[in-house]
């Protein structure tokens, strides 16, 4: 299970960060080479690398008193006693809603746990857990999976 220093790390599957690795590299180095030899179809090769490469560093993660979701290309952060409610979508992602803001979809999240990576379902109920000890007043918990409240985005943009 992965840790970072202060608490809770979410990330894609361990499998799935090493195939964009290496998709990823070679997409890369075709693009390279294609804009090398002056082929402008070589842009679309190192836009594909460069987006499979960006799935390396997408994760979730509390650090300290905040959680902070990095993106692709965008990052979030939120304190967690600003957290309503964590729950898991019923297409098994979980998802945030703040108290004030829009709702995430934490799409990065693995949804089968590995030797690094909580799965969704240990990730969630330790964010609640992180959550309330940082002071968070939680709604309840739900029985079963849930959509999130409306506003969020079936696919996290960041």
């Amino acid at each position: 299970m992965s840790m970072s220093s202060n608490g809770l790390v979410g990330r894609p599957h361990s499998t799935t960060r090493l195939r964009s690795a290496s998709v990823g590299a070679v997409l890369l180095a075709i693009g390279l080479g294609l804009l090398l030899r002056s082929n402008p179809v070589g842009a679309v090769f190192l836009l594909a690398g460069g987006l499979l490469l960006a799935d390396l560093w997408r994760c979730v993660r509390v650090e300290g008193e905040r959680l902070v979701v990095q993106g692709r290309v965008t990052r979030h952060a939120l304190p967690l006693r600003d957290i309503a409610q964590v729950g898991l979508s019923t297409m098994g992602r979980p998802w945030v809603a703040p108290r004030q803001g829009r709702p995430l979809y934490l799409r990065m999240v693995s949804e089968g746990q590995d030797l690094v990576n909580p799965g969704v379902h240990e990730f969630v109920t330790r964010l609640r857990e992180e959550a309330r000890a940082a002071g968070a007043a939680l709604d309840e918990q739900p029985d079963a999976p849930t959509p999130p409240p409306p506003g969020a985005r079936p696919l996290f943009t960041a």
